[in-house]
């Protein structure tokens, strides 16, 4: 298993082993199907695609996770904030929201 350089990443901290294992494995797994197989590469490309983007959603946590929200079907939503004694109420198109 590579090891994990904690310089890399937000705060000094890394992710687990198991999550840095698993796109290992999924890079092993599609150049042993491009290697060894006669069939059509797709699966192994398709593996290794797998492990870039495991990759980058490791070493770009924070990034990956804004711009999921960014793609959300609620992105860019106006969203109505109202604050009474009785709690937090946020309304927009989708949802209403009340926090006592």
């Amino acid at each position: 298993m590579p090891s994990v350089s904690t310089s890399l990443y937000p705060m000094g901290t890394a992710p687990s082993p198991a999550i840095c294992s698993r796109h290992y494995c999924l890079r092993r797994a599609g150049a042993g199907l491009l290697q060894f197989t006669e069939q059509p590469k797709v699966a192994s490309y398709a593996l290794i695609a797998l492990a870039i983007l495991e990759q980058l959603h490791i070493r770009f946590r924070q990034v990956w996770w804004l711009t999921r929200q960014m793609w959300g079907k609620r992105a860019g939503s106006e969203v109505t904030l109202t604050i009474v004694d009785d709690g937090i109420q946020t309304q927009n198109a989708n949802m209403q929201t009340v926090l006592l």
